[in-house]
């Protein structure tokens, strides 16, 4: 990288201090499996359940498309017996699948950021789940 973001505080980046990062972190995340990330993201805070359901994410929902790619639907199938996979299998077929009827009602992801705020406010797991938060100045 030549460049480099000029900023060290997040309230003095701009656009092109985002770009250059953009552009940086691009080809390493091309290089990982779908939904990696998420799943790294979420931990601390969803059950295990619901972390590996987020981890494999796109070959369950692939059974909804993937034969119309020429791609194997049931390659879901790999995981059967797997203690989460009825569990995942389940919300597919309640959430996931419905997404995918275009006359089906969306709502606003603003309707979304209580549930996500309760999920981040408490991690389950984490190295600093014990760790007591410095007093603030009154």
């Amino acid at each position: 990288m030549n460049l480099r973001a000029s900023f060290s505080d997040m309230k003095d980046s701009t656009r092109e201090d985002w770009q250059l990062i953009g552009q940086e972190f691009l080809p390493f995340a091309k290089g990982l499996p779908d939904r990696i990330l998420e799943a790294a993201i979420l931990k601390p805070f969803v059950s295990d359940a619901n972390h590996w359901m987020v981890q494999n994410h796109s070959v369950f929902q692939g059974y909804h498309f993937f034969h119309h790619l020429g791609l194997n639907r049931e390659m879901r199938d790999q995981f059967t017996g797997h203690s989460f996979y009825g569990t995942t299998v389940e919300f597919w077929d309640l959430y996931d699948a419905p997404a995918f009827d275009k006359h089906a009602e969306t709502l606003p992801p603003t309707e979304f950021e209580p549930m996500l705020r309760r999920v981040f406010e408490k991690p389950r797991r984490s190295l600093y789940r014990g760790a007591n938060p410095p007093e603030q100045p009154a």
